[in-house]
């Protein structure tokens, strides 16, 4: 007879591997022990992400009371469905031609009516009443989005290929309510600025946090190839290179640093005193990925040469 320890270790591996259904029935088991219910929660949240309606739930059941609304929220969207038959086809064609390959979700109102009000004014009337804050037309597609501007009525591409973004969260730690800000930025210097709170608007969130994960995930190897090969990237205030990363006219090579982390919305980079804004910082998750990756290879190198 199988013993659970061995069961526990076989969907590990297979959850480990991307099966999600493993990742999520890994979450269900590791739910039952106290010890190990924050490893739970974040197998969970990566078979929410990749379309689990069971890791919502639980996500939704057992988070933080603070979190709770944003897996709400993702599993309202993805019971929603794309919504791909309400693309016009002013907005299919767009994407045929920006080849943004297939349509994945739609978010945000009807179109305006002309006599609409202005949108940052109308947005803040919704806050202090506490209603949903209108988010504008939004189609989201495997390789980039399509937003319709209140103001005009046109059409805005973003290509994932051509856009970055920075994210800016904030808790009021008086009544817990979280503010979700998404800004993002074409090449051309276009920008789009997506907000929302978790009681007017947590659909932003899962907006948001798509964009960047399918940012990161077309990106990231480009990101990774051009360091490789001896490139320094630039985020924001940041810069990374096979050296070590890098602040202004100061440099901290990757074998003297300790720790990246991120608290009350800074990153820090121990041992030196440097905090960095993340709301600063384009692309931050290509930027953790990237010298996280850097920094452990270092310290495996001076390891193996001790």
């Amino acid at each position: 007879m199988t013993t659970p320890p061995v069961e526990d270790a076989r969907l590990r591996r297979r959850a480990e591997a991307g099966e999600v259904r493993a990742m999520s029935r890994l979450g269900y088991r590791l739910h039952q022990r106290w010890s190990t219910r924050p490893e739970a929660l974040a197998w969970w949240e990566r078979a929410a992400w990749a379309g689990d309606i069971y890791a919502m739930q639980q996500l939704a059941a057992h988070s933080a009371p603070e979190d709770t609304h944003r897996w709400q929220a993702l599993l309202d969207v993805t019971r929603r469905g794309p919504r791909t038959h309400q693309v016009p086809p002013e907005v299919r064609n767009l994407a045929a031609g920006a080849a943004l390959g297939a349509h994945r979700a739609t978010f945000g109102d009807h179109p305006p009516t002309p006599n609409h009000r202005p949108p940052l004014l109308a947005a803040l009337r919704a806050r202090l009443r506490g209603q949903p804050i209108r988010t504008p037309p939004t189609w989201v597609f495997a390789l980039g989005l399509i937003q319709q501007d209140d103001a005009t009525g046109g059409l805005i591409v973003f290509p994932w290929r051509h856009t970055r973004l920075t994210r800016h969260i904030t808790r009021d730690p008086r009544t817990t309510a979280t503010t979700y800000t998404y800004r993002l930025t074409r090449d051309d210097g276009t920008h789009l600025t997506l907000t929302g709170t978790s009681t007017t608007g947590p659909e932003v969130w899962v907006l948001g946090e798509q964009i960047a994960r399918a940012i990161t995930s077309l990106q990231l190897p480009h990101a990774a190839s051009a360091l490789h090969t001896g490139h320094r990237l630039t985020f924001g205030p940041l810069a990374i290179d096979l050296h070590g990363i890098h602040h202004g006219p100061h440099t901290l090579p990757w074998r003297d640093l300790t720790a990246l982390t991120i608290h009350n919305g800074q990153l820090h980079l121990a041992p030196t005193t440097t905090r960095t804004p993340t709301s600063a910082i384009p692309d931050l998750d290509i930027l953790l990925t990237l010298a996280t990756a850097l920094h452990e290879a270092t310290h495996l190198t001076s390891s193996a040469n001790k």
